[in-house]
């Protein structure tokens, strides 16, 4: 069996900001975000949102601290 991974940008370095979940957040915009943004939305007044994405070995943990939540009942009921 072979099994191939691709993953882009570079290994984290161990920083306080990742190891301490104290600082969870602070690495958005950083080295370790691919730093992507919406086109401009009309009704936010032209303004752009951010899309945290994470751009290092392991993917957007580094950014949510392996934190995710479960689905509602209506998104599996659609």
């Amino acid at each position: 069996m072979n099994v191939l991974l691709l993953e882009a940008g570079p290994a984290d370095q161990g920083e306080e900001t990742i190891q301490v979940p104290f600082f969870v957040g602070d690495t958005i915009g950083g080295l370790y975000d691919w730093n992507l943004t919406t086109t401009a939305q009309t009704y936010l007044d032209g303004n752009v949102r951010g899309l945290p994405q994470g751009r290092v070995l392991g993917g957007g943990t580094i950014l949510n601290a392996m934190l995710w939540n479960r689905g509602g009942q209506g998104d599996y009921d659609d």
